[in-house]
């Protein structure tokens, strides 16, 4: 039994806990062939965002066995594949296919034999336009799979294991699975883990609920050497149930002003960004709440995010690498469009949305701001320097702490 086929049998819950819960692949999978499991060196392909010309160039460069890792920019729900690529990836050998972006032709993709995980199944096709990039790191479910890093998926999802780890990794397995086996002979002649892990002494040791621990939290301090430094509550923004009113609202009553209006052909139920000095925005509303007011109903919450204002361009790349190395999941990196800020977005414990931005659009007295036509969007932070918006200073004072742009 090779070593991929053994990682395959001993599974993804095994190998994320024995490798010390290291690349995990942290999104919700759809295994489209039931039962199926694998493992296997990584074949990346980094599309263009929303496009899939990269997935038919890649085709000719698989290998027998490897497991097909395609990503975007930004996951969203467009096909990247159906039944007629999915037919040529098979043809070469590919053991697997990984998609970090949505599948069509379920039904026969379920019927071909070549086990696939999607993170979407839609039908909204790709276009065929957008170079992108082919043997490259690619950012999947908060994880960096490389060329070569063996990718193991089953029933439970995926996770990753580096190429210099596998051996490592594969004898850590050996050991965790042999552990489980002796405690589920225990466990089957009635012997409780609650004992055996000594979890009573845990218990009783643990504050009771609801006794906070005030002195404890007191004691949470910045650790030194964090490679940048916050230097205001940027922007927050909220999502509100009547966009309208509520524009009225902060217009009339607090006197903001409003800086740009996305419709909601760019936003579902569109987006007013207002300021109340020379930021762009200070407080930007998304009409997309639903919830009944007059019964105090709060269906899908009132926070959409919030912004941290860095002074320096080099501190968001060195954010970047700061949040990634801590484990953060890093949602989005690059530039929006109205205020054009070079920001990455990310997630805290609780799931909310947060921000670290600089080089956010200033307004002045005369209260004109940059027309749509100056907006780049651009979806890494490497894209968004080499791209910069009029006007906008992307020098850097170290220009290491660029990733190398993929060919």
């Amino acid at each position: 039994m090779s070593a991929h086929e053994e990682l395959a049998r001993l599974g993804v819950a095994t190998i994320y806990e024995a490798s010390g819960r290291a690349g995990l692949i942290d999104i919700e999978l759809r295994q489209l062939l039931a039962g199926s499991r694998f493992a296997g060196p990584a074949r990346t392909v980094l599309c263009g965002q929303d496009d899939n010309l990269m997935v038919h160039a890649a085709i000719e460069r698989i290998e027998p066995g490897e497991v097909v890792v395609l990503a975007m920019p930004q996951p969203r729900a467009v096909a990247l594949i159906g039944e007629l690529l999915v037919t040529q990836i098979r043809k070469r050998g590919a053991g697997a296919v990984l998609c970090d972006a949505s599948v069509r032709d379920v039904e026969e993709l379920a019927t071909m034999g070549l086990p696939i995980w999607t993170h979407f199944v839609r039908v909204r096709g790709a276009t065929k336009t957008v170079p992108g990039a082919l043997d490259v790191p690619v950012e999947v479910g908060g994880a960096t799979i490389r060329p070569g890093d063996t990718v193991v998926l089953d029933a439970d999802g995926a996770c990753v294991v580096a190429r210099e780890r596998v051996e490592e990794v594969l004898v850590a397995s050996r050991a965790r699975a042999a552990k489980e086996a002796a405690s589920r002979e225990r466990y089957e002649r009635g012997e409780l883990s609650f004992d055996l892990n000594d979890l009573r002494s845990v218990l009783a040791a643990a504050p009771l609920p609801g006794a906070l621990d005030v002195e404890s939290l007191k004691r949470f301090v910045p650790p030194p050497g964090r490679p940048f430094e916050l230097t205001k509550l940027g922007h927050i923004v909220i999502n509100v149930a009547d966009l309208e009113r509520s524009v009225e609202f902060y217009t009339q009553v607090l006197g903001f002003r409003v800086s740009d209006v996305y419709p909601e052909s760019m936003v579902p139920g569109g987006m007013v960004f207002m300021r109340f000095h020379h930021d762009h925005h200070g407080v930007a509303l998304v009409g997309n709440k639903r919830a009944d007011l007059s019964t105090g109903g709060r269906a899908n919450g009132d926070l959409n995010h919030f912004a941290f204002a860095v002074s320096t361009l080099d501190e968001v790349l060195q954010a970047r690498e700061h949040l990634r190395a801590r484990g953060v999941r890093v949602l989005f990196e690059g530039r929006r469009r109205a205020g054009c800020q070079i920001a990455v977005e990310f997630v805290d414990p609780d799931g909310n949305n947060l921000e670290i931005y600089t080089l956010l659009d200033q307004v002045g007295s005369d209260g004109a701001v940059r027309p749509p036509t100056e907006w780049i969007e651009a979806f890494s932070l490497e894209d968004a320097i080499t791209h910069p918006v009029h006007g906008q200073d992307v020098s850097l004072q170290r220009t290491d702490l660029l990733r190398p742009r993929s060919r």
